[in-house]
């Protein structure tokens, strides 16, 4: 009982310094130095200490992504924590897709454009062209549709015979017009720094950024108006941060 009782505050003590040393978000030497004496002076194993590790990386991780952000600062000090607690991304609460826009957000507010490697999308680039963004897109369009009749004023029906009836009186029919989103295709969303597109398994768009009236941002998806084009492409992606402060900075930055 009295081993249990001094492990149990021995994990308590080393998992309280632990979280003070990460509040700043990173560990000094002089902080590593003593965790690993205290470590080493307790009856703590590495069985011990693992989950305590893990609850501590997972706040660090929390505390980071807080402002939607991860910058290059902040990415190296997460490998550096994660080296040393001896833990991977798989060990705690690791959100990899979090991770990657968080810092491609950071990466983008410093002018740095994320550049995109792929070999497998269908598009002929021009001199100095690169593609800077790449993810799954609907391509989406309003479809209008008579949604129901309905009959008004007075009438009645008159039985002549069986399975014959004659309807008397006065009646309109009212049509309820209703638009509705439809999909037209599935594919790729891409982005360079001259152009974006969608390309799809029947239908392939590519509008150069000085044929770009408007861009736009709706329950329906992205929306992209096109010189001479009276409808707009309507994209619906899973994520618009950073597709969206891509074209902002590349749209900015012509102006």
């Amino acid at each position: 009982m009295v081993n249990f009782i001094t492990k149990y505050k021995s994990k308590k003590e080393y998992d309280s310094k632990l979280q003070k040393f990460l509040g700043k978000g990173f560990l000094d030497e002089k902080e590593k130095k003593e965790l690993t004496e205290f470590e080493n002076s307790s009856s703590l194993s590495k069985t011990d200490i693992k989950p305590i590790h893990q609850k501590a990386l997972s706040l660090l991780f929390n505390q980071i992504i807080s402002d939607q952000r991860i910058t290059e600062y902040e990415k190296k000090n997460l490998e550096k924590v994660c080296e040393y607690l001896e833990l991977n991304t798989s060990d705690f609460s690791f959100d990899q897709k979090k991770f990657n826009k968080f810092y491609s957000l950071a990466r983008i507010d410093e002018g740095l454009l994320p550049n995109v490697e792929c070999n497998d999308l269908d598009v002929i680039l021009k001199g100095n062209e690169q593609i800077l963004w790449l993810c799954p897109a609907v391509l989406v369009k309003y479809k209008k549709v008579v949604d129901r009749f309905s009959y008004a004023g007075f009438r009645s029906s008159i039985r002549i015979c069986r399975g014959l009836s004659y309807r008397a009186g006065s009646y309109k029919v009212a049509t309820d017009l209703k638009e509705y989103l439809v999909s037209e295709d599935t594919g790729n969303f891409w982005i360079t720094n001259q152009r974006l597109g969608f390309r799809g398994q029947r239908k392939n768009i590519i509008v150069s950024f000085s044929k770009v009236n408007m861009f736009d941002v709706s329950g329906a998806g992205l929306i992209v108006s096109k010189d001479g084009k009276d409808t707009p492409y309507i994209l619906a992606l899973d994520d618009y941060d950073v597709p969206l402060s891509v074209l902002s900075y590349i749209l900015n930055k012509s102006t």
